[in-house]
């Protein structure tokens, strides 16, 4: 029996909502994962909790229009400064075609290790411009759940999603746009304002 190959559409990095982007960032950015960036941080600090009170999520150009970088600025509630850690999202093989939806792919990558290759170039500066403390490379990701969360909560494969789900972002296309912001802020969270919901990513 023959069966018909189902095509799968595969999402552009540029039709991420603003809102897909934060739960991306709280996936990765997780409560073990904050355990690890707080245990990196014992030298300054014995014993650091991983509580914060205060999370910033901005969306960063890359010099490129086929990626991004989402920088997180967080401070933990017993260290007297800020800590960033970040990643890379781009589409495979550079720009999107319309032809191309059906195999497209994407990265999710350390920022300096996206740049790194081109330290000996002026561009391989730009690393500096993101202050990364924390580098995404030193997060610990499950492959599957990874994989779950891609394919279940951002849906970034499928064959039955509606038209608005390949709708660009039109701020994230603004920031290869002349005369526009080059980053923007997607989410501030303070203690003062937002105890809850800074207590749920600490737990």
């Amino acid at each position: 029996m023959n069966l018909e190959k189902i095509k799968y559409h595969s999402r552009n990095i540029f039709d991420l909502t603003n809102q897909e982007i934060i739960r991306l960032v709280d996936f990765l950015i997780n409560q073990s994962n904050l355990d690890r960036i707080a245990h990196s941080l014992y030298r300054e600090r014995k014993s650091l909790s991983r509580d914060i009170i205060y999370r910033k999520i901005e969306v960063k150009h890359a010099f490129y229009d086929w990626a991004y970088a989402v920088v997180v600025t967080l401070k933990f509630s017993e260290l007297d400064k800020e800590v960033k850690t970040g990643f890379i999202l781009a589409n495979k093989g550079g720009g999107i075609r319309e032809n191309e939806l059906y195999e497209l792919d994407f990265q999710i990558s350390s920022i300096k290790g996206f740049f790194e290759p081109f330290q000996d170039v002026v561009l391989g500066m730009v690393y500096d411009q993101y202050e990364i403390d924390f580098d995404y490379s030193h997060l610990l990701i499950h492959i599957k759940e990874l994989y779950d969360f891609l394919d279940t909560d951002l849906r970034m494969w499928s064959a039955y999603l509606t038209l608005d789900k390949y709708a660009n972002n039109p701020q994230l296309v603004s920031l290869y746009q002349k005369d526009q912001p080059d980053n923007y802020v997607l989410q501030e969270l303070h203690e003062t304002y937002d105890k809850d919901r800074l207590g749920e990513l600490s737990k």
